[in-house]
């Protein structure tokens, strides 16, 4: 992964974010522990629902580890359309691909490999976190999730180029499998 500037806020904002986690594994640990399932089962809500505490931690979990899957889902496919080797060959004649161009190539929609307007480069890998469980629902926004995690980069409005991670897949072919394994 190609390195950045960090600073001393955004480290703060990440171990907020592993606070937030064991946070809602604790609050899934203990609600587990008071659920009672020994009574039987007769319109007993307790035992449909969960209570709000362990709903809401349930969904913390789910939405941090979500961002994850989103993103190693981007990059499968990514892999698997040849998505750095399009970029690559476009380089001697332009310095990117715009998005039309690489839903042409690829066959993917272009509002699957991003959305309009790009997202501030300070801590971009927890906004992705945001837009994947609001606005992404259950498409992956290709380009600009792996932009967000520094694979591709986005040299302008609409236009992507590969980066030194990116470069790494580009025509190989034991990368893009193992990439693909994942």
């Amino acid at each position: 992964m190609e390195r950045h500037p960090r600073s001393p806020e955004e480290a703060d904002k990440l171990l907020h974010l592993a606070d937030l986690l064991r946070d809602a594994a604790l609050a899934v640990k203990d609600g587990w522990a008071k659920e009672d399932f020994s009574a039987p089962a007769i319109q007993d809500t307790a035992r449909i629902l969960p209570s709000p505490r362990l709903w809401e931690a349930t969904r913390t979990i789910e939405s941090i580890s979500g961002a994850l899957f989103f993103e190693s889902r981007a990059l499968f496919i990514a892999a698997e359309r040849r998505i750095p080797d399009l970029l690559a060959q476009a380089a001697g004649a332009a310095p990117g691909l715009d998005i039309d161009a690489i839903a042409a190539k690829t066959g993917i929609h272009a509002g699957k490999l991003c959305t309009n307007g790009s997202l501030t480069p300070i801590f971009q890998h927890l906004r992705s976190v945001v837009f994947a469980n609001l606005v992404m629902g259950n498409a992956a926004r290709i380009m600009r999730t792996l932009c967000t995690t520094h694979v591709f980069q986005e040299i302008d409005d609409n236009q992507f180029a590969n980066n030194r991670v990116s470069e790494a897949l580009v025509r190989n072919e034991g990368l893009l499998a193992y990439v693909q394994l994942s």
